[in-house]
């Protein structure tokens, strides 16, 4: 019951974004194309958002490691947000011999006030991210408070579980599904 009921709302968060980015002008990052900039920086800066949710954003500030590995560090210094939560699900042990941890990102210009982590399965640092593995990957929920101009927002981040079957619904994807629930229950202003 409670799958269907997140399902249900899946529109609800999907149609607003399809509906922007519908209406995006495209000659906007063809001129940041044109200056340099690469995709997903162009992307990002002409939408403008006032908070930005990522997953499975590496965070190190080992400047030996490629950028790649040290997202949360270039977010920083090319996008400007001024508050940023990171909420870490694993350490990053294949590529970059634990120097790096993978996690969910909340990043906004208006204060971060309140934050909360809701584990799926427990932050570890013995996790290998390779196919056949990922069923077993320690996903979270972030749940951030933000004071923006109009009142308190509730962000969540939410890096669902995976499961093997799509068609048979695991008990952790059970579980995962009734924490969402229970999490936004009662909350206003939501995202």
């Amino acid at each position: 019951a409670y799958i269907g009921i997140v399902y249900s709302y899946l529109p609800f968060m999907v149609l607003p974004l399809y509906t922007n980015l519908v209406k995006h002008d495209h000659r906007l990052l063809e001129a940041a194309y044109d200056l340099g900039a690469k995709p997903w920086k162009a992307f990002l800066k002409s939408q403008d958002a006032d908070v930005l949710l990522l997953q499975e954003v590496n965070n190190s500030e080992d400047l030996g490691l490629k950028p790649n590995f040290r997202s949360m560090h270039t977010l920083r210094e090319r996008l400007g947000y001024p508050y940023e939560y990171f909420a870490a699900e694993y350490l990053e042990i294949d590529d970059t011999d634990g120097k790096a941890q993978v996690g969910n990102a909340v990043l906004s210009k208006f204060p971060i006030a309140r934050t909360n982590v809701i584990e799926f399965l427990p932050y570890t640092e013995e996790y290998h991210n390779v196919p056949g593995n990922y069923h077993n990957c320690p996903y979270n929920m972030t749940h951030a408070v933000i004071e923006a101009p109009e009142g308190e927002l509730n962000v969540f981040n939410v890096h669902g579980v995976w499961d093997l079957n799509g068609d048979n619904f695991s008990p952790l994807r059970q579980k995962m599904s009734e924490l969402i629930i229970d999490a936004v229950k009662g909350k206003q202003n939501v995202i």
